[in-house]
């Protein structure tokens, strides 16, 4: 026995707090608009803060756009972002649309980031101008969309689209292993698991 009666009186009765009902990736971001309200800053990068309304905004049109793409449940759309708003956004955008998201850390050496995109299937990819040479070399088959380009003609009836609502055992998004002990692997988290 490594307990004392006493001490085993005081442990056994305890036990965890209360589960929390699963939600929607999409589902926390949205609450978090409603504590803070929209004009609360939600971002700070530097100089640049961004408001929940701002951050809200931007991230519907952008899934909007996905969606127009043929993003939705069941998709993986490839983030090749350093952490900055635009990442954010793009998580959340991501979330909206229905899809999963798939961080590539555009300095990653570019046999991972060709494994990574391969490997996922990923057809769409967000980025910003400075990453899309090396992240198109890494993957041929991936349309990057840019968040720091001109306004896509696309973009134009965001309105009509209509964004799908995955369950929590959908993926929210899917991430990679160091591949330390050979090929990286990649791990989806679904909504439940986040």
């Amino acid at each position: 026995e490594l307990l004392s009666e006493a001490e085993r009186a005081v442990l056994v009765p305890v036990r965890g707090g209360v589960s929390v009902a699963g939600r929607l990736l999409s589902e926390v971001f949205a609450s978090a608009v409603a504590v803070a309200g929209v004009d609360a800053v939600a971002l700070v990068a530097g100089d640049v803060s961004v408001s929940y309304g701002e951050l809200d905004a931007r991230s519907s049109e952008l899934a909007g756009l996905l969606a127009s793409r043929g993003v939705g449940v069941g998709s993986f759309v490839a983030l090749g972002l350093r952490r900055s708003v635009e990442s954010v956004v793009a998580v959340w955008a991501v979330a909206k649309s229905g899809a999963a998201f798939l961080p590539v850390d555009p300095s990653y050496p570019i046999d991972r980031v060709a494994h990574m995109l391969s490997d996922s299937g990923v057809v769409v990819g967000v980025t910003v101008s400075e990453y899309v040479s090396v992240l198109s070399e890494a993957g041929a088959g991936v349309q990057w969309l840019l968040l720091d380009g001109e306004s896509d003609s696309a973009a134009a009836d965001l309105d009509s689209v209509v964004l799908p609502v995955p369950s929590l055992d959908d993926a929210a998004y899917l991430i990679y292993t160091s591949g330390s002990t050979g090929v990286p692997k990649g791990v989806v988290v679904t909504h439940r698991g986040l």
